[in-house]
């Protein structure tokens, strides 16, 4: 489930650009953040942002770039990334120092592989390819003159001089030298909840969120509490990341499996062609030409349907969420009367009637385990009304 985030900001130290998706940017002190909405105060005044229109916050200037030696590359087992200038354990727990004041504590359970030594290219992919295979113990990667290779064991504290590893029932104590990096053994278990964002550090850290809060501590500096999508809770000062990414793709972007135009008359259902394709959903633009605009906004991103329109998409990968905001197009109001049917597979998962006098409808579905997204604009119950005309406007799926 993905968590409602309510952040406060206090203090000016740290800026923020929130970019939407119709390339809008707003540069600012971040003062709220909430599951629906952001507000930056901008030179101009405080600006309220749906978080739906929200792509990514950069701090400007502020690129994911390590300026201080690394010295652990570590992966997640749910896909994240951490940086840091060393690595080390104890009682399973892992050490990764990322500045003087600040080292990141996760427990080793969560530690997919570490490198900890720098590798060229080649290396790297050689790399990669060891800690992306199925072992079947810890491992420890050594270097044998240009290749890499690893010995199976069960890995024990790794220290800043030697490390423990039992290697075939025998007891060890290894120079840390001798490792290139370290693979851990785990059952394979999927994400503990879906990725609401992507939270990345100036080190080029990157953290799949489930959710977050922000605090001030002393001396006013904001600090993002995160918990990962594998269970980590970690602590970052706002002057430590360099962007919040909000990973989401629009369906607007994705070729239906099936559309099925149905017109009023049933007489009618032999029409000719050059009419149907009139009748068709129109992708990131309306119904009639130009921008979406609905509620007195015009939108970059969404679907035009005319009633009565059966949409049908097989989503290419599993998703958790799925928003949007419905209503009659502005250039058609107050006409119109239609009733919109969502349905995941064969369960309806929302179903209201929209009239040319109601406001946009914020829609906040839960899509898990959905393969068909299904999209009814049905006609509505007032049978003369004419201008039928739906927008479903930053129609986004979220993992």
């Amino acid at each position: 489930m993905i968590a409602c985030w309510l952040l406060t900001l206090v203090t000016a130290a740290v800026e923020f650009e929130a970019v939407t998706v119709d390339g809008m940017a707003v540069r600012g002190e971040l003062r709220e953040f909430t599951a629906d909405q952001l507000v930056i105060r901008a030179a101009d005044g405080d600006r309220t942002l749906p978080l739906a229109q929200v792509v990514r916050l950069n701090r400007p200037g502020v690129l994911p770039v390590p300026l201080e030696p690394l010295g652990a590359w570590v992966q997640l087992t749910d896909g994240g990334r951490l940086l840091g200038r060393g690595y080390t354990t104890a009682a399973g727990t892992a050490a990764i120092p990322q500045a003087d004041d600040l080292t990141l504590s996760v427990p080793t359970s969560a530690v997919q592989a570490v490198r900890v030594k720098p590798m060229s290219q080649e290396m790297v992919a050689q790399w990669e390819q060891i800690a992306a295979s199925a072992v079947k113990a810890d491992c420890v990667v050594i270097r044998e003159e240009n290749s890499l290779d690893y010995l199976e064991g069960v890995l024990g504290d790794f220290g800043p001089e030697s490390f423990g590893f039992t290697l075939d029932g025998e007891s060890l104590t290894v120079k840390r030298a001798k490792a290139e990096g370290l693979i851990y053994f785990h059952a394979r278990r999927d994400p503990q909840a879906s990725t609401f964002c992507k939270v990345i550090d100036v080190l080029g850290s990157q953290l799949n969120v489930a959710s977050a809060s922000l605090s001030v501590v002393e001396g006013n500096v904001g600090q993002l509490r995160m918990q990962t999508t594998g269970g980590v809770e970690l602590t970052w000062p706002l002057d430590r990341l360099s962007a919040i990414e909000f990973p989401a793709q629009y369906l607007s972007g994705f070729k239906p499996e099936s559309v099925v135009y149905t017109p009023r008359m049933p007489s009618a259902t032999a029409i000719a062609p050059s009419v149907s394709q009139f009748y068709r959903p129109k992708f990131d633009r309306a119904g009639d030409s130009g921008p979406l605009r609905m509620g007195g906004r015009e939108y970059s991103r969404g679907i035009a349907i005319r009633s009565r329109t059966e949409l049908t998409f097989l989503l290419p990968e599993p998703f958790a969420k799925f928003t949007a905001t419905a209503g009659i197009d502005d250039r058609h109001r107050p006409g119109g009367n239609v009733r919109l049917v969502i349905r995941g597979d064969d369960r309806v998962l929302f179903e209201q009637s929209i009239t040319g006098n109601d406001e946009p409808v914020a829609i906040s579905l839960d899509v898990t385990g959905v393969v068909r997204l299904k999209i009814l604009v049905d006609y509505g119950s007032d049978v003369s009304a004419a201008g039928d005309h739906l927008d479903l406007c930053d129609p986004r799926l979220f993992k």
